[in-house]
């Protein structure tokens, strides 16, 4: 199952028509949202004012750029899991609003009873499109403008001092169990709500024009990395078969529509209910339920720290002794681990009724981590003393250990909806004015730096060429049109899909089948750390010669030099049986001073940059695969670089924490994992040993540890792994980045 958490796509739920297409179209079988109960984790959130134009959390630091922060770093074990992170713990005052997407909202901090948590407005109340300011302590709901009482809200913890938060930042003071971990908190069940009629274009703003409409639901697309103007691989392998090529603008249309639902306000699910109302004929509920049960299996909706309601019903003793509940394991609890179980987790109770129809109850989860903390790679590590701290009550001064860096928040990050929209945690933006120094110290000219860049860029999109291409895979287009401007096709019947891609009937002006493969964005996903970003120029030609190009780029080509001298690479990327991009660049490079007069500073910049490359990479770039090193071309996340205020850790601590907490087995390495072979009837199909002794069995087992430790060899498989994935692990090469934290003493002026 491809989702927003995953790298690579089930191809067998993908491909399953007659799964997908065998789910009852009637609403009794997917809850109707009839009210949200407060999420425990968030019920002592709160908010200000928000307001329509705040961006989502707060830049900090544009006004505390001069601050120090007096405090060391705590030295000793690793952190103990303890208490819900900081976040959740204070409000952040009025300029901090969680709103995730373009659309400006921010979750509810009071409901109408006076109760802290999300408020339980009915979906009408929520899907009123107007922004109108309200003078009280939240924000709309979604779309939603709910008349709120107004309430102040008092938090003990916003009044302590960052000394008195350094000493309950300490190990946890709360006994592990037994078993080592925290019980698992319980799910809300859903209420029994009264059969609700299924509303064609309920959810769908009535006083927005329909250019307006279209613009929200194609920006929603684009944010959730969809095309909005066609169907995705897997939605054309599903529906081919049944639907005709008007019915796809119509389709496409309705998926834009649940999108839009979703990211005007990830704190509140999207339901089957309000997913029926994008339709705009009661005749498409069909295909409103296809997008609604694709895009939710597939985590682009629904996905992260949103509560969402257990539909399982209830089941008789003896039907639940004859059909013992099975048990997925996931093992590791970094962000991999995390985000697979809460995900797994929401489906389980978004679509119960699928194994309880069939007498089963919907799996239970158990994580199984080796450290006594969640987060894996990321680690936030806490000084001891925070006396001088600048950041908002509640938030610690932390050294980050491991990754720390969000490489943008747009074109479809789930940390956009998650940091920003669900936990609401402060971060502030990178800014890219990276000022170099000579080797004595001097400041490098920065037209002159902007020149050797540029040069380096040409090198760089030359050597691209030998990338390995994608494959081609079939897609279907919309009427580009009327989805602009938020319009459906006329449905008159005809042809399937499929029926007409086998015939050699011509297809119309707008209907558009065509194997293409997706199309690359100008850059070189390159923009993994902190360092420069190298960007490819759009329409780059590499035909053009060298001498043409240098020129353009402002460089001045010996007065030898003829405008059709070029830089060919074929004698390093043809001849090589592994060519690495570092040998191809260095020939570049070399060429290319046959072609230009070279300063010795020039040189040494353009060693900077193969050091910056090296950087971003984390690796040799003498290591680098010529054809696969940027895979990811096209596909990078977009928007400023950030860091998170008061650590990175508070986002995987979010993921267990909340709605509800995930089963976290800590202290619990992984020995072997051993396969049953014999009756499953009788035992469960896996048996996973740790080397405390604990012996876990369960049905399933998902592997997130990282590729070092597949490579140590530290987990015994039986029967082994197959020879093509034991292959692939030892030829799978991991970039290794070494970080070294120091506190600086504040600087005295005599």
């Amino acid at each position: 199952m491809f989702s927003t958490f995953a790298s690579t796509a089930d191809t067998d739920t993908l491909d399953d028509d007659s799964d997908m297409f065998s789910l009852p179209t009637s609403h009794e079988s997917i809850h109707l949202k009839a009210g949200i109960a407060p999420m425990p984790g968030l019920s002592n959130l709160g908010y200000g004012n928000g307001r329509e134009s705040a961006t989502s959390s707060v830049h900090y630091g544009d006004s505390h750029d001069t601050s120090d922060v007096s405090a060391g770093i705590q030295s000793g074990p690793d952190e103990r899991e303890d208490s819900t992170p900081g976040a959740f713990m204070n409000t952040y005052g009025l300029n901090l609003t969680p709103s995730p997407l373009p659309y400006p909202n921010t979750p509810h901090s009071t409901m109408e009873n006076g109760s802290n948590g999300i408020n339980g407005v009915s979906s009408k109340q929520n899907r009123n499109p107007i922004y109108k300011p309200v003078d009280v302590s939240v924000s709309h709901n979604r779309d939603g403008l709910s008349k709120l009482k107004e309430a102040s809200i008092k938090h003990e913890f916003m009044t302590r001092t960052p000394q008195s938060l350094s000493r309950e930042s300490q190990p946890s003071s709360t006994p592990e169990l037994p078993e080592s971990h925290e019980r698992p908190t319980k799910r809300r069940m859903a209420p029994k709500t009264k059969t609700t009629e299924l509303k064609a274009s309920s959810s769908i703003p009535s006083d927005l024009s329909w250019p307006e409409f279209g613009r929200q639901c194609i920006l929603a697309a684009e944010s959730s990395r969809l095309n909005p103007f066609a169907l995705h691989p897997a939605e054309y392998r599903l529906l081919r078969n049944h639907i005709n090529h008007a019915q796809v603008t119509i389709y496409i249309n309705i998926r834009n529509a649940i999108l839009r639902l979703w990211h005007r306000n990830p704190l509140v699910y999207v339901s089957f209910e309000e997913a029926a109302g994008c339709a705009r004929d009661k005749r498409f509920f069909g295909l409103a339920k296809i997008a609604y049960v694709w895009l939710l299996r597939n985590g682009y909706i629904n996905f992260g720290c949103v509560e969402v309601p257990d539909t399982a019903p209830a089941m008789s003793r003896k039907k639940g002794k004859d059909n013992p509940q099975r048990t997925i394991v996931v093992v590791g609890a970094g962000m991999s681990g995390l985000g697979c179980a809460r995900q797994l987790e929401g489906l389980f109770a978004q679509l119960a009724n699928q194994p309880t129809n069939n007498g089963d109850r919907p799996p239970k989860i158990i994580i199984l981590e080796a450290r006594p903390r969640v987060g894996g790679r990321v680690y936030s590590h806490p000084f001891t003393n925070q006396a001088g701290s600048t950041l908002p009550p509640g938030h610690r001064c932390t050294a980050e250990m491991g990754a720390q860096i969000v490489t943008g928040f747009e074109h479809g990050n789930p940390l956009n909806a998650i940091i920003r929209g669900q936990l609401g945690i402060p971060y502030h933006g990178l800014r890219d004015n990276t000022i170099l120094y000579d080797y004595d110290g001097t400041v490098v000219d920065r037209g002159q730096d902007m020149l050797v860049e540029k040069l380096y860029n040409d090198v760089l999109e030359r050597a691209s060429v030998y990338r390995n291409k994608a494959a081609a895979q079939r897609i279907v287009e919309g009427d580009r049109n009327l989805i602009l401007f938020g319009r459906d096709a006329n449905d008159n019947g005809g042809p399937t899909i499929a029926d007409l891609e086998n015939s050699d009937t011509p297809l119309s002006v707008n209907a558009k089948s065509t194997a293409s493969t997706t199309e690359e964005k100008p850059t070189t996903g390159v923009e993994k750390l902190a360092g420069r970003a190298y960007q490819l120029s759009a329409g780059f030609n590499p035909n053009i010669s060298a001498a043409e190009a240098i020129q353009s780029l402002g460089w001045h080509a010996r007065a030898d030099v003829s405008m059709s001298q070029t830089v060919d690479l074929d004698m390093v990327a043809k001849t090589s049986e592994h060519p690495t991009l570092g040998q191809t660049m260095d020939e570049g490079i070399r060429q290319y001073q046959a072609i230009v007069d070279m300063k010795p500073q020039d040189m040494r910049l353009l060693s900077w940059h193969h050091a910056n490359l090296e950087y971003a990479n984390a690796v040799s770039v003498n290591k680098l695969s010529l054809s696969g090193w940027d895979q990811d071309m096209g596909n990078e996340f977009e928007g400023e670089h950030s860091e998170v205020i008061g650590g990175y850790q508070q986002v995987p601590r979010g993921l267990w924490k909340c709605p509800t907490q995930l089963d976290v087995r800590f202290n619990t390495p992984i020995k072997s994992i051993r396969y049953n072979t014999e009756d499953p009837q009788v035992r469960k199909a896996v048996s996973i040993e740790c080397a405390n002794g604990q012996v876990f069995e369960a049905d399933r087992v998902i592997l997130t540890t990282p590729l070092g430790v597949l490579k140590s060899g530290s987990i015994e498989f039986q029967p082994p792994l197959p020879d093509w994935k034991q292959s692939v692990i030892e030829r799978m090469g991991f970039g290794l980045l070494n970080k070294a934290s120091s506190k600086m003493s504040p600087v005295s002026h005599d």
